[in-house]
């Protein structure tokens, strides 16, 4: 599939495969619910706990890994809503008082910004 870097990040992280299958009737399903999956992402948030983005250990090292696409992402979304990266990232409705606070955040920020590029493609 054509997903960005940053989403094809977000789904290694969450160990989710997409398995096609065809059922007894003939029609075609996903084993796995991995679209369920990122609807589920994108309807109630990344905060709900997601495989793969639910530890501090998991943000803050997919954050680790991926801080470059993440920013790129960021930087994208800003300028795409004709605001600075910093007023984009003042807009998140959360709490941000540690590094690892802050890393969570990103995390899911991809998290979301994936799940809404895979429901939406």
């Amino acid at each position: 599939m054509g997903y960005s870097e940053l989403t094809q990040a977000v789904i290694a992280q969450m160990d989710i495969k997409i398995r096609m299958v065809q059922g007894e009737n003939g029609d075609w399903y996903d084993e796995n619910r991995f679209f369920d999956t990122m609807r589920d992402v994108e309807n109630h948030g990344a905060d709900v706990g997601f495989n793969g983005f639910i530890y501090y250990q998991e943000t803050c090292g997919f954050y680790d890994s991926n801080a470059d696409a993440i920013w790129e992402a960021i930087n994208e979304d800003a300028e795409d809503s004709g605001v600075t990266p910093l007023h984009f990232l003042a807009s998140f409705n959360t709490y941000i008082d540690t590094d690892t606070s802050f890393k969570n955040a990103l995390a899911w920020y991809a998290l979301e910004r994936a799940a809404n590029e895979v429901t939406n493609a």
